[in-house]
């Protein structure tokens, strides 16, 4: 994944804000401290050729380009790399192989050559053309023409366009072999692929979409086998409906300088060479947009003027003490009324609901992952620190807990109050320290695991990947 949508840390650019609270701004890569130590993701080709005698075949985008590496693998090859990836530390859900290191994941995925239902002397000719690549005599790519007979029958279940990057790998396989449709037609009755292979040619040389009915007859063509027409045909419609993808939402809290936008942005980027659409949302109950500033200063000052012709203004008889401004007087005004306290929380927590809306439902909806940064917790906490800890707030924390879908997996990553300092001053020690305390008390009544945020940055994202890995499994 090449770009991440995360909240703006120091040094990063912002460019854009949705309803003043949901922040969107390009990771660069390299500026984060907290992740100088952090590995990328490895090129998996040479493990495997290692770990094989004979040929497997790379059959997604070739490394380095793809997100993982997808194998078509033999019996014998299948349970070398089996037993090989295990000793290497991957771990395994289905075809899937995934080894979390630091802030990144390699990733193999394994496609028993069976499955393909090939006739044997085809299955033969598929990996003795192949190609080998760079690294290996016994990892290869498949053969141009063997290419167009694989992306033909992907692209009838991927939808009706055709995809540019398999514009561009048709461009690079007929760049090799101009003859390559040509064998592709004489080989397709053998892969049950003639009517795939057409609509692919016809798409790409035409740049019309694949109308619906000859995509299912190529799904139909391909699946039939040894099934009846009639079966081929509804596996073909069943095919071809898109199968909801199982989304969530992974939370992270955590006072202001614990770590949670670098491990969200990590944790997205992971998801997404896991095959997890994920995006980033950060929704803040502490920030305001400007309106709600000027909104803010304007009932502050009022209610400055009114207690200073009452000659209770704490502006006017320095009760705040030296330095003291609007902000402060106002504040003193609002603790000192339930009514206020009530109102002013109850705008800001509409606000923040709102936001928490539009954040996550849509793409949770969409089968995506949302991964936050800031959630329910430190709502929770915001509202108890800056109005008052001795209110219960419940009609406030009840609209949040309404608005905000119930995460899959929710994270406190708990630092010292100096840590927080030291890494941001929005607080002082004292204030994080009062904070922070708040953060644990409510952290148990939510579920949210606690996670020491003092420890390194890539061992905590290797963590978390895992149980997010599994909790979507």
């Amino acid at each position: 994944m090449s770009r991440s949508w995360v909240t703006p840390p120091t040094g990063w650019a912002d460019i854009g804000v949705d309803v003043g609270m949901l922040v969107l701004i390009e990771q660069r890569s390299g500026t984060d401290p907290h992740l100088a130590d952090c590995q990328r993701p490895m090129d998996c080709t040479e493990l495997v050729a290692s770990l094989v005698a004979d040929r497997v075949l790379v059959f997604g985008s070739l490394p380095p380009h793809g997100r993982d590496l997808d194998l078509l693998v033999r019996p014998a090859e299948a349970q070398a790399l089996a037993a090989g990836l295990a000793a290497h530390r991957f771990e395994r859900s289905g075809r899937m192989w995934a080894r979390f290191r630091d802030c990144g994941v390699d990733v193999v995925e394994l496609t028993a050559a069976e499955a393909w239902r090939l006739p044997p002397s085809e299955l033969e000719a598929l990996f003795t053309e192949a190609r080998p690549l760079e690294a290996s005599e016994n990892v290869c790519r498949p053969a141009p023409h063997h290419t167009l007979l694989i992306l033909a029958r992907r692209t009838m279940r991927e939808g009706p366009e055709l995809r540019e990057r398999r514009r561009a790998r048709i461009d690079a396989e007929l760049g090799e072999d101009r003859h390559a449709f040509e064998i592709a037609r004489d080989r397709a009755p053998q892969w049950r692929a003639s009517s795939s292979l057409i609509a692919l040619e016809n798409a790409y040389r035409s740049a019309n979409p694949i109308q619906a009915r000859v995509r299912r007859r190529a799904i139909a063509e391909e699946l039939k086998g040894r099934r009846r027409w009639l079966s081929a045909r509804l596996r073909a419609w069943r095919a071809m409906l898109r199968r909801p993808r199982r989304g969530g939402v992974i939370a992270f809290s955590g006072l202001d300088g614990s770590g949670k936008s670098t491990q969200a942005a990590r944790l997205a980027e992971t998801l997404e060479r896991l095959g997890s659409p994920a995006s980033v949302a950060w929704t803040s109950v502490a920030s305001h947009p400007p309106w709600l500033g000027i909104v803010a200063r304007s009932i502050k000052w009022g209610l400055s003027s009114i207690a200073g012709r009452g000659g209770g203004s704490p502006v006017a008889d320095g009760s705040l003490g030296e330095g003291s401004g609007l902000d402060e007087a106002g504040k003193a005004i609002r603790s000192r009324s339930t009514l206020l306290t009530f109102s002013w929380s109850m705008i800001v927590t509409l606000r923040v609901a709102l936001a928490v809306i539009r954040a996550t439902w849509p793409a949770l909806l969409r089968g995506k992952v949302v991964v936050c940064d800031r959630y329910e917790l430190d709502s929770q906490a915001h509202l108890l620190y800056q109005y008052g800890e001795a209110r219960s707030f419940r009609v406030q924390l009840a609209i949040l807990r309404l608005v905000s879908p119930r995460p899959r997996l929710a994270y406190l990553l708990d630092v010292s109050p100096e840590t927080a300092f030291r890494r941001k001053q929005d607080y002082t020690v004292n204030q994080n320290a009062r904070r922070g305390r708040i953060y644990r008390e409510k952290c148990v009544e939510l579920g949210v695991r606690v996670i020491d945020g003092e420890r390194p940055a890539p061992e905590i994202c290797a963590e978390v990947a895992r149980e997010a890995w599994r909790a979507l499994a």
